[in-house]
């Protein structure tokens, strides 16, 4: 289907639902403040808007938005997770974009607000109320017209704050977005976007604060040998807001962030609900609080934590992998099932999105469906090798099955791969505990764990994809999951749990994990 080119500055002003949009100014103004967003996003919420409902390919959206030019699906998707942040944030949920597997997208409305077509707006100029979308402060446009040149931006909550410049303000939101997109490429980007905002604002303590977290949240992307340089940068930035504002929350959670998890979790814990008292919105301590309950058994309070952030967290793909994850583990299948559903009709080929959905299928008794995905490889997460996709299917099929021969293959392969990485060692644990290989499940935890029998390498799956968990940083959550669960009989996890040191924490802080509360 031919579209027409969309032109922002001949594009006249619409409603959805109780948003209001600007194509020209490039605004969209909601019941919860205002953003102005990049050319391409405001081209494509206009394209998807004027369908009135209809499916508009990828093609469409080249055509109308890219001029017909050759971009990679990553620059479309990376547009359309934007305008989902957008949806739920600034617009509050007045619509949302489907993807249409194989298809395309389209726009639907609020069913309550809901028009035959765009409801236009009068043309005339306006001065845009701007949050952020971090700690939700006010953030308002200095000036008569949003055109001035010299308009700026003042961030409302706190007395005596210094009037921040526009410019700064856009940075500041466009590292947000970047940050919490959540991967290496993106945390790049957002330090990159904050380090620019307070060159313009030097005295921009939110700016200086989310730098600080930027950074401190990249160590997991650095190799070992560099990552006590990225903590000394985040330990620079947190200092510099904190001179500007005592206090300030970002810098806390950068500073409750660099407190070790592993065999630390009461100190983490402490330190990360510190920062959520200071500012229950802080969206990145909140995240890794469910993670530290996680680790230590808690899923029920994980749960509970992570759903606090409310519809902060419904347009951003990895917490919503890791709230279905979650879900799962404290047994709350439907819930989980809705939640990944979601995702993945959002995010059809993002990876911890898809790998969710196989092990999710796979653990419950869907294991055909998991290997219907894994079939479609054109539909597949790019950058992640092949050999990776047959480990998995292997793993898949053995647990459809039960065959000696597949469960052997399948054990066979997972602990060949441990060694690479702990991502891979992790898995090989779950899929031989799950097959009931309960001596390679323990050989690979002793391994993960305490280098015993073979060393694991410090990156999490490949280094071409990114993540690093040196021993000292490990994760336990995955013990205490479903697949782990023919492990909880056998003498040998409570002496891995104590040697670990996770049963001096449940008695120093009188909780347990919710696998042996379990009647």
């Amino acid at each position: 289907m031919s579209r027409t080119a969309v032109v922002l500055a001949h594009s006249p002003p619409f409603r959805l639902g109780t948003a209001e949009v600007r194509p020209a100014t490039r605004e969209i103004i909601g019941p919860s403040g205002a953003e102005i967003v990049e050319p391409r996003v405001m081209q494509v919420l206009v394209a998807l808007a004027d369908a009135n409902g209809e499916i508009l390919s990828r093609d469409d959206l080249i055509h109308a938005c890219w001029e017909g030019r050759i971009v990679s699906e990553n620059a479309i998707d990376r547009v359309i997770s934007k305008l989902r942040r957008l949806a739920g944030t600034t617009a509050g949920g007045s619509f949302h974009i489907e993807t249409i597997t194989k298809v395309g997208y389209r726009l639907l409305r609020d069913e309550a607000e809901s028009t035959a077509s765009p409801a236009r707006l009068d043309s005339r100029p306006s001065v845009a109320g701007v949050r952020t979308g971090l700690d939700r402060r006010a953030l308002i446009l200095g000036g008569a017209a949003l055109g001035i040149a010299t308009a700026s931006i003042w961030l409302g909550s706190r007395a005596a704050r210094p009037v921040v410049p526009t410019a700064a303000a856009q940075l500041y939101e466009r590292g947000v977005e970047s940050l919490r997109r959540g991967w290496a490429e993106d945390m790049a980007n957002a330090v990159s976007a904050f380090r620019e905002a307070v060159t313009i604002a030097p005295d921009f303590a939110d700016g200086w604060g989310m730098l600080a977290l930027a950074y401190q949240l990249s160590v997991q992307f650095a190799p070992p040998e560099t990552a006590s340089d990225v903590h000394a940068r985040a330990r620079s930035a947190s200092r510099r807001a904190f001179e500007l504002d005592p206090g300030n929350a970002h810098a806390l959670a950068a500073e409750a962030l660099a407190v070790p998890i592993y065999r630390n979790w009461a100190a983490a814990e402490t330190a990360l609900r510190r920062v959520l008292d200071r500012d229950p919105a802080q969206l990145e301590a909140r995240g890794a609080l469910s993670r530290v309950l996680a680790d230590v058994g808690r899923f029920r309070d994980g749960v509970a934590t992570l759903e606090r952030a409310g519809q902060a967290a419904s347009a951003l793909p990895f917490y919503q992998y890791w709230l279905a994850w979650l879900l799962f583990c404290a047994d709350r299948l439907e819930e989980s099932d809705r939640v990944i559903d979601r995702a993945l009709g959002m995010w059809p080929r993002q990876f911890a999105i898809w790998f969710t959905r196989i092990w999710l299928y796979a653990y419950t008794g869907r294991a055909t469906r998991a290997l219907a995905l894994i079939g479609d490889a054109a539909n597949r997460p790019i950058g992640i090798p092949d050999r990776d996709f047959e480990i998995v299917e292997l793993s898949v099929r053995a647990i459809m099955t039960r065959s000696p021969a597949d469960i052997e293959a399948a054990v066979r392969a997972n602990m060949a791969a441990a060694p690479a990485g702990a991502g891979f060692c992790t898995n090989a644990v779950k899929i031989s505990a799950h097959l009931g290989r309960l001596d390679e499940a323990f050989a690979a935890a002793e391994a993960l764990y305490f280098n015993r029998g073979f060393r694991v390498a410090p990156v999490f799956f490949t280094p071409q994809q990114g993540g690093y968990t040196p021993p000292e940083q490990r994760g336990t959550e995955f013990l205490f999951s479903p697949p782990c669960r023919q492990m909880h009989a056998d003498p040998r996890f409570r002496d891995l749990l104590g040697e670990i040191g996770l049963a001096d924490y449940w008695r120093s802080t009188g909780t347990g994990a919710d696998a042996f509360s379990r009647s």
